[in-house]
């Protein structure tokens, strides 16, 4: 798969280890501190069915609000829109539940599946909106589900996660 970011003018990162020695999952943050939006792109290997994860939040910082969308190319199948603030630790997933602990995210977190028409995964962070602070990613991880194969209960997966 080719990946990467496609649009992030103002794209950073931060080592979170320190934060989250025990959770390499959310050990590190994307982020843009602007309103000018970054996106993600991963170039599907094919259309079908795929699992997304997504923690958005931050484990050594409270953020305000927050703007993400998942897309299929350019349609967005999922807007996230938080208006409000979230302490350091705390993390939306996928389906824009807030998980108030890094253990609540890694043992509950919910997934989103999608059935893609194009071959173009994109993860928009931010939009014109200013909150003042930084929209971030913690961890975003896709799997393609395959059906057939030798076993049908176990499914084939091709996967693919950013973190720093």
């Amino acid at each position: 798969m080719t990946f990467g970011w496609a649009i992030a003018d103002t794209g950073e990162t931060r080592d979170r280890t320190t934060a989250s020695p025990n959770n390499p999952k959310l050990s590190g943050i994307n982020y843009t501190g602007s309103a000018d939006q970054a996106l993600f792109q991963v170039d599907l290997p094919a259309t079908g069915d795929y699992t997304i994860r997504v923690a958005n939040g931050d484990a050594g910082s409270s953020q305000a609000g927050q703007y993400w969308e998942l897309r299929d190319n350019v349609t967005a199948f999922v807007t996230a829109q938080f208006d409000g603030g979230m302490l350091g630790d705390e993390y939306y997933d996928a389906t824009q539940v807030l998980r108030t602990t890094p253990t609540n995210w890694i043992n509950n977190n919910a997934t989103v599946t999608r059935t893609f028409a194009s071959t173009t995964f994109v993860f928009a962070l931010a939009k014109t909106i200013d909150y003042g602070t930084n929209h971030v990613v913690a961890h975003l991880f896709l799997s393609q589900i395959e059906s057939g194969g030798a076993s049908p209960v176990q499914p084939q997966r091709r996967s693919f996660w950013i973190r720093r």
